[in-house]
């Protein structure tokens, strides 16, 4: 987890930050500068706190992608192991950039399970992916804000098979403020259920 991004960066170098493994959120709570070069941010949850800068109008960063993402690790298939899968990005700061801005938020799920008894099975579940824009701003040459949900739950019972599974997929714009050549906005979710 890293709590908080602030600082410069000198020209020549941008920069990337990968939660990799595990449940991780990235928070950029001051003002960074990028002199024109990129920056990337990957976690499940994503946050640019009110206040927050990255770029400048002056000294706008190269281009910004955030990608905020969730999934089961591995097939799941043993009910009782599900768990909710968020993956969230919320910008209550501004974004510079002169090149493109892309806010991305997925949930990929993966459960195959069965129960072959006799018994009844119940599969319950939450996914979500939101992407919220919350009085911040953002200027780029284009801006894709995205939110989706999607994979593959899968059951089989040799009684009543339940999959009671809920799924949002959201983009916000509150009080917030867009310029860019190009706005993209997608929303959706896709997951099979069987």
């Amino acid at each position: 987890t890293v709590r908080s991004v602030g600082g410069a960066w000198a020209a020549g170098g941008g920069l990337a930050i990968d939660g990799q493994g595990g449940t991780d959120a990235v928070t950029v709570g001051g003002s960074v500068v990028f002199e024109g070069n990129e920056l990337t941010v990957s976690a499940e949850t994503i946050t640019i706190e009110s206040g927050a800068t990255i770029g400048s109008a002056t000294d706008p960063a190269g281009s910004v992608r955030l990608t905020a993402f969730a999934s089961d690790e591995t097939t799941t298939s043993d009910p009782a192991l599900l768990e909710v899968r968020a993956a969230s990005i919320t910008i209550n700061g501004s974004i510079n950039a002169s090149g493109s801005i892309t806010a991305a938020a997925e949930v990929a799920r993966s459960v195959e399970v069965s129960e072959p008894s006799g018994l009844d099975l119940t599969l319950p579940s939450q996914s979500s992916a939101s992407v919220v824009v919350n009085g911040g701003s953002l200027s780029g040459s284009s801006i894709g804000l995205s939110a989706l949900t999607g994979g593959n739950v899968a059951g089989a019972a040799g009684g009543m098979l339940t999959i009671d599974f809920t799924e949002t997929a959201t983009i916000e714009l509150i009080g917030a403020v867009l310029q860019a050549g190009r706005l993209d906005i997608a929303a959706g979710s896709s997951t099979e259920y069987s």
